[in-house]
């Protein structure tokens, strides 16, 4: 009862005790935390705080923080700290009462942080350790009864061991799971994910901030920011960030070179060459492990020589390396496999860095992390799947559960690493950048998008597509098509009024091309046991034409039309060495264009205007967009920057080149002949479509009115957005209740 009247009878509330601006709890046992209403800053070291009152409550029969109302409660839980507990009972011992002082401290970071180190300290007490304080205590009482001498270290010891079993039954009773929160962050309007062959976002080890690598540079975003900002001196063109177990710093792959920087900006600091890494990690123990093709390597986080540490043996290939608790194995993902599903044929071990003991964890699968709630997480195809593990035994419990569907991985698994794009916290915040839930070939679609990156897909099933070329009039778009055994060229009406119509029989039939008047298609064939260039009627009729005849061990792929429709460009690929050359359709006499020893040079393309040629090139050692004028004087221009992939075209009006510096990249820049040949400076334009491999597959085109593109996209490219970050909050809860530990 409240004052003689029954708690059934007394008045309910009529306002909602969930309004905003509410202090929901008893007001007396809060901890300044909780009164000033900073939700982020409550945790195990607030519980302490209302231990700690109660205790005093225990002990001195009178509250810690006590006034007339609820505000004056309010100020002094911020502002003062309550009498000794040995100035209302004497028999309280000193030591106790510096326990309970500490449990109260206004700051957490003062406070005891884990109740296990009040409950030593407490058994401390109780076993004796306060014995002198209590005797001391007790001769400063004056005697007024023998009684009380002896009962007085008894009480004590009363008071001490019933708060140890209620710290017991505390830590004994289950605490409730804190709620999994999720939300998505957008990228800003027109940016992209860059380099996306190996990770493209990571999260810091407190969950405070995450990275994600951009067309524009590294962005930070700060979980109590509303905008992530660009990292200073990360504009250039890099790879694979990682963050430093403080937080402080992010590494990445740059200029041959492992660099790292700090998350304010700055100058990169180079740590030691390498090439570009397959995964990093940087250890709690000062030192970062990455893969190589050799194996993996461990160096300094200051700086130095890398060692060896992990050898690969012929035909292996690591990635993914990770320090274990305890700094004695590393856990990785090792491949011997080839093709699309190399990764997912993975095999995840454990080497010991001492005995170079191996041990196979996982069969199938890749990019594993080690979770300390006791689980391996890995990526199979586009899914996450998480199994419990015991980090003593190296032992796997139980089966693999699938925990998240539909995260990105590197576009092409087959010459890319086994990244999966995510990361957690060691809180147990997750992250990830959303994909298709299966990455390979038939998961394809062909769509437009334009310079924003708004993607529109074509009223086309799913297939396995590739090398979209639109006809001149823009009404059609030819392209291969991989179905089993066959490979063969159709053509589609953009207008979507017809079923797509196939133009070739016989044979493997790729890399489609328009003739310059739209009338024909050309395309590479090995019909008649080569692999020449042959060409046919885009509404199929008539028979099917050679047009070049390789040599043996030479393969020939067909570039581009000239705009009068009398020459054809093409490839010559043999011998681990590429030509660019002409072939005249009137004759079909073929004569080398362009050719420097052993580089490889391909991929032409016909400047509109018939004037130009711009052609990839690594004859200086790096892949490069070379243009020559038509008919050739000899002389060369040079596109600046132009990266490994390059894969170029020009804009209908000849005014801009395209190309594709590297994975997850799209750019133009700008071009003027008169009075000299010259380039502007790269603009990156957002991109989502597929990369294709190095001589052949070109998967975009440009349509004629020069604001849209055509391309092979995943499918559902739409409404996976490319540019997107899911964040979970609390993961660890979710992931201990789908895949129990026994724990």
């Amino acid at each position: 009862t409240a004052q003689g009247v029954p708690f059934s009878q007394l008045p309910t509330a009529k306002d909602s005790l969930t309004v905003e601006g509410t202090i929901l709890g008893t007001l007396q046992y809060m901890a300044p935390e909780q009164v000033e209403g900073k939700v982020d800053d409550v945790d195990a070291r607030t519980d302490i705080f209302a231990f700690g009152a109660v205790v005093y409550e225990m002990a001195t029969g009178k509250k810690a923080f006590e006034g007339k109302s609820a505000a004056s409660v309010m100020a002094k839980i911020l502002e003062t700290d309550p009498p000794p507990m040995s100035s209302l009972q004497p028999m309280t011992p000193p030591a106790l009462d510096r326990v309970v002082k500490k449990c109260m401290a206004k700051e957490p970071e003062r406070r005891w942080q884990a109740a296990s180190d009040v409950c030593d300290e407490l058994k401390w007490i109780a076993e004796g350790g306060s014995e002198t304080d209590v005797a001391t205590t007790a001769s400063a009482i004056p005697a007024r009864t023998g009684w009380r001498r002896v009962l007085l270290p008894v009480a004590a010891s009363v008071i001490v061991a019933a708060i140890i079993t209620g710290i017991a039954v505390w830590n004994l009773k289950p605490s409730d799971p804190r709620p999994v929160n999720r939300f998505d962050y957008d990228l800003p309007e027109g940016n992209v994910f860059r380099r996306t062959g190996r990770p493209v976002v990571a999260i810091s080890p407190d969950g405070s901030q995450f990275v994600y690598n951009t067309s524009e540079g590294i962005y930070l975003r700060s979980m109590d920011e509303l905008e992530a900002r660009v990292i200073p001196g990360t504009e250039e063109t890099l790879t694979s960030p990682f963050f430093s177990p403080d937080g402080q710093w992010v590494g990445f792959y740059q200029d041959n070179q492992l660099q790292k920087i700090a998350v304010s900006g700055g100058a990169p600091i180079t740590l030691c060459d390498a090439s570009n890494p397959f995964g990093a990690s940087w250890g709690a123990d000062g030192t970062i492990l990455f893969g190589q093709p050799e194996g993996i390597m461990r160096v300094s986080a200051n700086g130095g020589t890398p060692e060896l540490v992990v050898e690969a043996r012929e035909g292996e290939q690591v990635h993914g390396p990770q320090l274990l608790p305890g700094g004695e194995w590393v856990l990785f993902t090792l491949t011997t496999a080839t093709g699309l599903t190399r990764w997912d044929q993975a095999q995840i071990v454990v080497e010991s860095l001492g005995s170079r003991e191996q041990k196979v964890v996982i069969l199938g699968g890749s990019d594993a992390r080690y979770v300390p709630t006791g689980h391996l997480v890995y990526a199979f195809e586009g899914v996450l799947f998480a199994i419990a593990f015991d980090a003593d035994s190296l032992e796997t419990v139980g089966g693999a559960v699938s925990i998240v569907e539909g995260v990105r991985r590197a576009p092409n698994l087959e010459s890319q690493t086994a990244s999966a794009n995510y990361g957690f916290s060691d809180q147990g915040t997750l992250i990830y950048a959303p994909g298709p839930v299966s990455p390979v070939g038939e998961n394809r679609s062909l769509g437009l998008f334009d310079r924003n990156g708004r993607i529109e897909e074509l009223e086309l099933p799913p297939g396995q597509y590739s090398n979209p070329r639109v006809s001149p009039d823009s009404s059609r778009v030819a392209y291969m098509r991989v179905n089993g055994d066959d490979v063969d060229v159709l053509i589609y009406p953009l207008s979507g009024a017809s079923a797509p119509s196939t133009i070739t029989f016989g044979g493997e039939n790729r890399y489609p091309i328009w003739s310059a008047d739209g009338e024909r298609v050309a395309f590479q064939s090995d019909r008649e046991g080569d692999l020449g260039i042959f060409w046919q009627r885009a509404d199929g009729r008539g028979a099917v034409e050679r047009l070049t005849t390789p040599e043996e061990g030479v393969a020939h792929f067909p570039d581009a039309f000239s705009p009068d429709g009398e020459t054809l460009s093409f490839t010559a690929v043999g011998d681990g060495e590429s030509a660019v050359w002409m072939v005249a359709l009137q004759d079909l006499e073929a004569a080398v264009f362009a050719e420097e020893g052993s580089a490889r040079l391909s991929q032409s393309v016909i400047s509109p205007d018939g004037r130009w040629i711009a052609y990839q090139s690594n004859e200086t050692g790096t892949f490069e967009i070379i243009v020559q004028p038509l008919p050739t004087t000899g002389t060369k221009y040079r596109v600046p920057n132009t990266g490994s992939d390059v894969h170029a075209i020009w804009s209908p009006d000849g005014s801009e080149l395209f190309y594709v510096p590297g994975g997850g990249q799209f750019v133009v820049v700008s071009v003027t002949t008169q009075p000299s040949l010259e380039f502007g400076n790269p603009v990156p334009v957002p991109r989502g479509f597929l990369g294709g491999p190095f001589f052949t597959i070109r998967n975009y085109d440009i349509m004629p009115d020069g604001e849209q593109f055509i391309a092979v996209f995943r499918s559902g490219a739409t409404t996976a957005a490319p540019s997107q970050i899911h964040v979970v909050l609390n993961w660890f809860e979710e992931l201990k209740q789908r895949v129990p530990t026994g724990n």
